[in-house]
């Protein structure tokens, strides 16, 4: 299959769990397909997977907030503008922990 990986591998790649991704999934945030019974994420998808447990580990976004970014940012994803983006929901949420 090509440009996916197995989820187990991108597990690894992305230093995550599978129920982080499963978590993503049902966020709608990425799609896992299965084949031969087993599951597959798309690489744009597992670009998209590190970017979201970024957003929520590093930046504590909530959900609605990555949603509202994903809205705003498409891959290939830019620093700066999320960076933008970031700082408009600090101005309205303060508490939010700066890097």
């Amino acid at each position: 299959m090509p440009c996916y990986a197995r989820s187990e591998d991108a597990v690894l790649a992305l230093a995550t769990t599978v129920t982080t991704l499963e978590d993503l999934e049902r966020g709608g945030w990425i799609s896992i397909v299965e084949k031969d019974g087993r599951r597959y994420l798309h690489g744009q998808h597992q670009s998209r997977a590190n970017f979201v447990v970024d957003l929520r580990l590093q930046l504590q976004l909530d959900a609605g907030q990555v949603n509202a970014l994903l809205v705003r940012e498409k891959p290939a994803y830019s620093g700066k503008k999320t960076a933008d983006i970031v700082a408009s929901f600090r101005s309205r949420r303060p508490n939010l922990r700066e890097n």
